[in-house]
């Protein structure tokens, strides 16, 4: 089958001009072939180049030009059928696909506009396809975002080639593709690349806004499993708040999803925040979820420190009452009794940062001349912050934790026993701490012999380093 296609190529390259019927017949032994190679593929995109090129420098004839135009989608569709094909051949026929369009856009294109219909074709593939040939596609999407009307427009074409209502896979494959693109590039000194070599039809902010609203409107009214709603929730934070002028409308979806429970509650709080601080949105009783999220279920949370950073922030105003800080402060000395040793001293520095920023809470460390465990006047199970009487409480869960076997968890918990400092502890910065990393710097550890009151005796040979394998050979009797 290849020499056929060779064959068509060398003769469309010598007969210039001349309408060649054996090639359309060509194509359509190539479409009933099971088994497709990669370098037929490559020969019919060579074919189909030609074709386009032939279009634009025959501007006279007319029936060759009308010829080579049906020639030429026949090619296209060709290259679109094989995309349906397993293997390495369908790869070859999606980069081809993507390859050739510039050149389409060019020469056969009325308006020289992005090809948006164009483009979705091919993208609707992938978001269609199956899981190998989305992963594959994708890597080979992903080498083009580097130019900037593809990062701008695929998201266009991304809105076309979704059609409601989706599936859960299809929606995977979706966040597979917005995860490819980049964030645009906000210097406008530095050079920017055009794929398809035009900047019409370029979307700007607006209509970029208006575009991703529309893919994500798509993407959320499908039921997603609790795996998938998690990656949706990320991609929906990193990839495409940032491109909504108007992200308001997205409260009433975190709202509901901060109900779930898990990592979905944890990205959700995120967006709100977000929304909060960047778009003066009002959410009722925040706080009084965020107080309720310090659970130990926490821990075991995938993304625990994204929560802690965030809930460092949503307790950095000043403006906040004591008592609802006191609340907050209690909550994670009791909920540190029960941690992993990196995350205790987190929580360690988020209640010193609590201080610092209320030096009413002070009294929580004074109290503990006077408060016991046994008469703790702290209401755990009390669900409004407002109301569990911290503020009358002590932080006595704290001098357990100096006598913890790890010597940076106990050290972590010293900082009652004196003067607070003037600067903030760097939660940021203790999030990246973890369990091997405390041991290994245990182990690492050069302890100092201990003064003695004694000389210290003389090795004798037995005891000698190089002698402990002295006694291999021995056997023990009864």
């Amino acid at each position: 089958m290849s020499k056929t296609l060779k064959c068509c190529l060398e003769e469309l390259k010598k007969e210039e001009g001349q309408i060649l019927n054996f090639i359309p017949s060509s194509f359509k032994e190539f479409q009933n072939l099971e088994n497709v190679s990669e370098g037929e593929i490559v020969t019919l995109g060579e074919i189909i180049t030609l074709l386009i090129r032939r279009y634009s420098e025959f501007k006279d004839n007319v029936s060759y030009k009308e010829w080579l135009l049906i020639t030429y989608k026949e090619g296209k569709d060709l290259l679109n059928s094989t995309l349906k094909k397993k293997g390495c051949c369908s790869l070859a026929a999606f980069k081809l696909l993507i390859d050739i369009l510039p050149s389409e856009r060019e020469f056969l294109q009325e308006k020289p506009n992005f090809p948006d219909e164009k483009y979705a074709e091919i993208i609707k593939a992938l978001v269609y396809g199956d899981s190998e040939f989305v992963n594959s596609s994708a890597s080979i999407l992903q080498e083009y975002m580097i130019y900037e009307d593809m990062n701008l427009n695929i998201w266009k074409a991304l809105d076309i080639a979704l059609n409601s209502p989706l599936t859960g896979n299809e929606v995977r494959n979706s966040i597979t593709v917005i995860n490819l693109f980049k964030p645009s590039q906000k210097n406008q000194e530095m050079p920017k690349n055009y794929f398809c070599k035009t900047k019409i039809g370029i979307l700007n902010s607006k209509k970029m806004s208006e575009t991703v609203r529309s893919v994500w409107e798509k993407m959320m009214v499908v039921e997603l499993p609790p795996r998938t709603k998690q990656l949706l929730l990320v991609t929906l934070l990193e990839k495409i708040m940032p491109l909504l002028i108007k992200p308001v409308f997205l409260t009433d979806f975190f709202m509901s999803s901060l109900e779930s429970g898990g990592a979905i509650t944890l990205l959700s709080l995120q967006g709100i925040f977000e929304l909060i601080q960047k778009h003066n949105i009002n959410y009722p009783n925040i706080y009084d979820k965020l107080y309720d999220m310090f659970k130990p279920e926490i821990f075991e949370t995938t993304y625990k420190a994204r929560f802690y950073y965030l809930a460092d922030l949503f307790l950095s105003s000043l403006h906040l009452t004591e008592a609802l800080v006191a609340s907050f402060a209690k909550r994670l000395a009791r909920l540190a009794l029960v941690a992993p040793p990196p995350d205790i001293i987190i929580l360690m520095g988020f209640i010193t940062n609590l201080i610092i920023r209320h030096p009413g809470l002070s009294s929580l460390i004074t109290n503990m001349k006077t408060s016991h465990m046994e008469s703790d006047p702290y209401l755990e199970d009390e669900k409004d912050p407002m109301e569990t009487q911290a503020i009358k409480s002590c932080l006595w869960e704290i001098l357990i934790l100096q006598n913890h076997v790890l010597p940076n968890v106990s050290y972590s918990a010293m900082f009652i026993n004196n003067p607070l400092p003037t600067v903030e502890v760097n939660v940021p910065e203790l999030l990246e701490v973890t369990l091997d990393e405390m041991f290994d710097k245990e182990v690492r550890k050069k302890l100092k012999d201990p003064p003695l009151v004694f000389e210290k005796p003389t090795p004798t040979y037995l005891s000698l380093e190089n002698n402990k394998y002295s006694f291999v050979d021995w056997e023990l009797t009864k």
